[in-house]
């Protein structure tokens, strides 16, 4: 598990996802919002979740 803000996670997510940085500003996380990847030895990174918070 990573907590860090959304910059770095979306650089991380870039890079493991082997996308370019546009493209991945594209899948914004919000404040408190959730990113899972899979990042298996052996196979491409996948994106598995992505999701706001929840509302308060």
């Amino acid at each position: 598990m990573l907590v860090t803000h959304g910059g770095v996670i979306t650089v991380l997510m870039a890079e493991l996802l082997g996308t370019d940085f546009s493209v991945a500003k594209l899948m914004t996380v919000q404040r408190g919002g959730f990113a899972q990847l899979s990042i298996l030895t052996g196979h491409p990174a996948y994106l598995m979740r992505l999701e706001a918070p929840e509302p308060v």
